[in-house]
């Protein structure tokens, strides 16, 4: 490595535009506000489980660099006091610009989960966008609602009358 270059190991985390201080006998260089800062690749999705256009139900979504779960031994970066700990690190996730509730890391970096958000009143339930935002960084795919399923219809008489459609709610 060239004496105008320095090599640092970063452990688990997320986000981007960290401020990075270098100090050496006591000359101190900084890279604050965004420029030069240091960040964290942005989140990938491989996968994400099905929902009924009803929304309520649990979506497991799996991809890469979501951050470290909440009390990660191993998290190095943001530090212990610093105001963008992983406790407090923004994650949201959106499908068709409504907000998924409950977002959690279940494992590190890799699996969270959602409520999704209901879809009745809508007339498109496939290829919304789907977009998980960690902090600064965000990863737009799609995402399809599973649609109603009929399960049975009764008959009517050839002289007309009610005719009842059999479906689950979920």
């Amino acid at each position: 490595v060239a004496h105008t270059t320095v090599m640092c190991l970063f452990g688990p985390g997320s986000g981007k535009n960290y401020d990075v201080v270098f100090q050496v006998n006591g000359q101190a260089l900084s890279a604050n506000s965004g420029v030069n800062a240091f960040g964290y690749q942005a989140p990938t999705v491989t996968s994400v489980t099905k929902s009924s256009f009803f929304g309520g139900t649990t979506l497991t979504i799996v991809g890469t660099n979501f951050g470290p779960a909440v009390g990660d031994a191993n998290q190095k970066l943001p530090a212990a006091g610093s105001p963008l700990v992983a406790t407090a690190q923004t994650i949201t996730v959106t499908v068709a610009g409504a907000a998924c509730t409950s977002v959690t890391i279940v494992t590190a970096h890799t699996t969270l989960t959602c409520i999704a958000p209901a879809r009745l009143d809508q007339t498109t339930i496939t290829n919304l966008a789907f977009v998980v935002s960690v902090g600064a960084n965000s990863v737009t795919t799609t995402f399809s609602y599973d649609g109603p399923t009929i399960t049975a219809v009764s008959e009517a008489s050839f002289l007309g009358g009610t005719v009842t459609v059999t479906a689950p709610l979920a």
